[in-house]
């Protein structure tokens, strides 16, 4: 199986290629297979233009849609409790408080200097912006876990505005809603409304891909700054708005054509502005290297704590099929991490090869290399909850249903009866991490 799909990556990873050279290049191939190869679909979705109104609908059943999933947790606490117990808001905070929160409520808490684990400052692995902002509201409300569930649910519901305007720009108002849907009803999607970075890192990420489609470079770098401010992953922006700039003003087919004052002037008014988005990451490398005098200190605390670090894919893919295909008495690690990991792959690179001749390359190009980068880690273990942040994925996934109702209510109806479960398991310390 792993040479089956990892072939297939490569071949996808070829024809993107391609595809990206030749509308860069705007050069056409005359042999007719490329030609083929490098061809796509024209979109039948008419772009909408959006009203104030919608967005303001858009942000409400947001919002209305996390607090009945925190109601629905709370519901399934008490029910799992024990006729002992008694369910005060104290001891809901205390399921929801799972995992990596507790480290993002003592860095709020403590910063990264003084929240230490046998004398060191290990969670400097967690990048800082959910914690300043919770430090921050802290200011005004007086508990980190409220701070938390709220920052995480205001920044979904603007993530989920900047999504359904860009999808409604660039498909269909039809396509824009079912890509918020899926989004919000993905299996691992209530870390939405948790005490997590997820949804930062989809505000920041969401908004930055918004700008890069709307070419307003500007907007996309300081997004795009604080996107790689909360997570590593958020230099994979460089992917898309690199993409999103060579098919637009085609610096390729300007060196092709010795059009040298026009490449110069690209790379000076539109190709600057990428400078900008590592910038977040410089300073997460200044964090750490002001604490411990090492800016690379986070990737030892990786490998010695969390058993983290980097691989080629096909490493990961070998075991993640392994533990999800083979019988082993931990057979709830199985169930909650492997088989949904497996699950989630061959799903994100059939989108891939479905999305190829159909989708634009900005979108293709950063599922693709999000896709990969998530799975080339020595022990990915939150998968799903990082593919919970895959946006492109959903929207291939809404172009389609879109026009196949039947693949509509397959994703609705299992999305939501997985999301279910693994609330409820994570509610309750599984290893749904």
């Amino acid at each position: 199986m792993v040479f089956v799909l990892s072939t297939i990556v490569y071949l996808a990873f070829g024809v993107l290629v391609l595809q990206i050279i030749s509308k860069a290049s705007g050069y056409t191939p005359v042999n007719p297979f490329m030609k083929k190869v490098v061809s796509q679909y024209e979109s039948d979705s008419i772009p909408t233009q959006l009203e104030k109104r919608d967005l303001y609908q858009v942000f409400f059943y947001a919002f209305l849609f996390r607090v009945l999933l925190l109601v629905a947790s709370a519901i399934a606490v008490r029910i799992f409790m024990t006729d002992s117990e008694s369910l005060t808001f104290s001891t809901f905070l205390d399921h929801i408080r799972q995992w990596d929160a507790k480290n993002y409520i003592g860095i709020a808490e403590k910063g990264y200097a003084n929240h230490l684990e046998n004398g060191k400052p290990i969670f400097l692995v967690f990048f800082p912006v959910y914690s300043w902002l919770m430090r921050g509201l802290s200011y005004i409300i007086p508990s980190y876990e409220v701070c938390g569930i709220i920052i995480s649910i205001i920044c979904y519901c603007f993530g989920c505005c900047y999504l359904y305007a860009m999808v409604a720009g660039d498909y269909s108002k039809g396509v824009a809603k079912k890509s918020v849907i899926y989004l919000s009803i993905f299996p691992f999607a209530f870390h939405f409304g948790g005490i997590m970075t997820e949804s930062v890192f989809f505000l920041t990420s969401v908004a930055s891909l918004y700008h890069i489609r709307k070419h307003q470079w500007l907007r996309m770098m300081i997004w795009g700054a604080v996107c790689a401010l909360s997570r590593m992953h958020g230099l994979l922006l460089l992917i898309a708005a690199g993409v999103e700039m060579c098919e637009v003003y085609q610096p390729l087919r300007l060196l092709r054509e010795e059009q040298g004052k026009e490449f110069l002037g690209f790379l000076r008014t539109k190709a600057i502005y990428l400078l900008g988005i590592p910038v977040g990451t410089l300073i997460y490398l200044y964090i750490n290297y002001a604490i411990t005098g090492n800016p690379f200190m986070f990737t030892k605390y990786q490998k010695e704590i969390w058993y983290q670090g980097s691989t080629w894919f096909t490493n990961t893919l070998t075991y993640v099929v392994e533990n999800a295909l083979t019988a082993s008495p931990m057979g709830m690690v199985r169930a909650s991490i492997w088989i949904p990991e497996l699950t989630i792959f061959i799903l994100a690179l059939g989108t891939i090869v479905y999305g190829l001749k159909r989708h634009s390359n900005t979108y293709l190009s950063y599922l693709f290399v999000y896709l990969i980068l998530n799975y080339s880690l020595t022990w990915v273990i939150s998968g799903g909850r990082y593919m919970s942040v895959c946006i492109p994925m959903f929207i291939i996934w809404a172009e389609y249903a879109d026009r196949h109702e039947t693949a509509d209510r397959v994703i609705t109806i299992v999305s939501a009866l997985f999301m279910g479960i693994y609330l409820t398991g994570f509610l309750f310390t599984r290893q749904i991490i």
